[in-house]
């Protein structure tokens, strides 16, 4: 009786703690365009899972934007399908959704040469009791939902 015992806890602990390491994956959004002139980086349409990477991301430096990660499964309101593609939202596409979507703002700065590099990004997410009964748009922190990387040229 003690060795089923044992093994049922056992299973039950394997169990219980497979529930909390579950894995993710970050989806990678890459850039459209070649980053070399101001606003392509800080565009959020400009970025897209059919991207392309400029740069060898492989070698993280700040010369060169190369992508945004963002949890697919539990962040999809920042991102839509275009017919062709995901690509994340920009703030007009969010606000005007009779649902309303979030967006990212994303800062820009300059890499190696002409090159863009993103410097931050904020999320914003749609808040119904913000603003009193109108609602409003706040910032929030995505944790590790969220991530970006620079990369050498």
């Amino acid at each position: 009786m003690k060795r089923y015992l044992l093994s049922f806890i056992a299973i039950f602990c394997a169990l219980v703690f497979g529930a909390f390491t579950k894995l993710y994956v970050l989806t990678d959004f890459k850039l459209l365009q070649d980053p070399t002139a101001a606003n392509i980086v800080k565009n959020p349409e400009k970025w897209a899972v059919q991207g392309q990477l400029y740069g060898r991301c492989d070698e993280l430096q700040n010369d060169i934007a190369c992508v945004i990660q963002l949890n697919a499964a539990t962040q999809a309101a920042y991102f839509h399908n275009d017919g062709d593609n995901d690509i994340l939202n920009t703030f007009d596409y969010a606000n005007a959704q009779s649902s309303k979507k979030n967006y990212l703002i994303i800062a820009e700065g300059t890499g190696a040469g002409s090159d863009r590099i993103i410097t931050s990004i904020t999320p914003y997410r749609w808040d119904a009791n913000a603003n009193g009964p109108t609602g409003a748009y706040v910032t929030t922190s995505l944790g590790a939902d969220l991530a970006y990387k620079n990369a050498r040229d």
